[in-house]
């Protein structure tokens, strides 16, 4: 009989280690998920001050493009009402393969695939 209650301990002995080790294997699952969901959190959070950093940058890049377009616009017309000087610019723009819409296309230019965008011209 005593046989049979060391057996029967070292079965409980067992059964609990077991659910020990089970235990211990769930906390590290766990506490592996809880880090990960941290540094997503941290992640994502550098993410959107990186986008609010943007903005105001963005905003000022699309104004420049306006402004731009509006130059290349009065550009194109001055030339077609014949102003020398503009005439010169629109054909050494063409020269470097930048086109610019007409008046009816809202006067963006036209700058080829692999071409920089349009700059201002260098003076000699």
């Amino acid at each position: 009989m005593n046989h049979h209650h060391e057996s029967a301990h070292h079965h409980q002995h067992q059964h609990d280690l077991t659910c020990y080790s089970l235990l211990a294997l769930s906390f590290a699952v766990f506490l592996f998920f809880a880090f990960q969901m941290q540094n997503i959190m941290t992640e994502r959070h550098s993410l959107q001050q990186m986008l609010t950093t943007q903005e105001p940058q963005l905003t000022q890049l699309k104004e420049l493009q306006d402004k731009l377009d509006k130059l290349a616009v009065g550009t194109q017309q001055l030339a077609e009402a014949g102003n020398k000087n503009a005439v010169e610019i629109v054909e050494e723009y063409k020269k470097q393969g930048i086109t610019f819409k007409s008046q009816q296309q809202q006067g963006q230019p036209q700058v080829p695939p692999g071409q920089p965008s349009p700059q201002a011209p260098s003076r000699p």
